[in-house]
């Protein structure tokens, strides 16, 4: 089994679209060895999905960058089963509506920022705002790369994960289930 990461960004400031997919090459054709199974396969996936999402968010979170707290105090992990076979593990920010954590994660070019929302997103006063607000307009922004440092820091730990999960379900084969 291998890892396989694509990294999609989409829209411009505003309708950020942030998507870093990750995929266990060979993990479904191991799987479908299991398919008269079902309910265990579905509970083995539930049970590494939640492990593997923990490790990526306790990963992540040490990486976010803390002004005000307010963007690392965002971060969240999500399971959801879509199938027998099928589960979806997702690490992102509550904040999905707001340009913030794309900005951070990715930088922006030059040009004036939303002032009141640099503001408010930082936590600063007014005048700090101005000048922050200035020099973004001049230098733009570094992305920190929060969710993707957090997400290489915690790949070979998802990897074991997977691995060991199917290793549980071949024993459990074995003894009959």
């Amino acid at each position: 089994m291998a890892l396989k990461t694509s990294f999609r960004h989409r829209g411009h400031y505003g309708t950020e679209f942030i998507d870093y997919t990750v995929d266990i090459v060979g993990l479904a054709e191991q799987l479908a060895a299991f398919e008269a199974f079902p309910d265990v396969v579905t509970r083995e996936l539930q049970t590494t999905m939640e492990a593997a999402v923990a490790l990526v968010v306790g990963q992540v979170e040490p990486l976010t960058p803390r002004l005000s707290g307010r963007l690392a105090g965002s971060i969240e992990g999500e399971v959801r089963t879509l199938a027998a076979t099928a589960v979806d593990g997702v690490v992102g920010t509550a904040l999905e509506e707001e340009a913030y954590p794309g900005v951070v994660e990715f930088g922006r070019g030059g040009g004036w920022p939303n002032v009141g929302r640099l503001r408010a997103n930082m936590g600063v006063d007014a005048s700090s705002a101005f000048l922050i607000a200035r020099a973004m307009a001049r230098r733009g922004t570094r992305g920190r790369r929060y969710l993707r440092g957090g997400w290489e820091k915690a790949r070979n730990g998802v990897l074991a994960l997977f691995e060991g999960m199917l290793e549980r379900l071949a024993e459990a084969m074995e003894n009959g289930l």
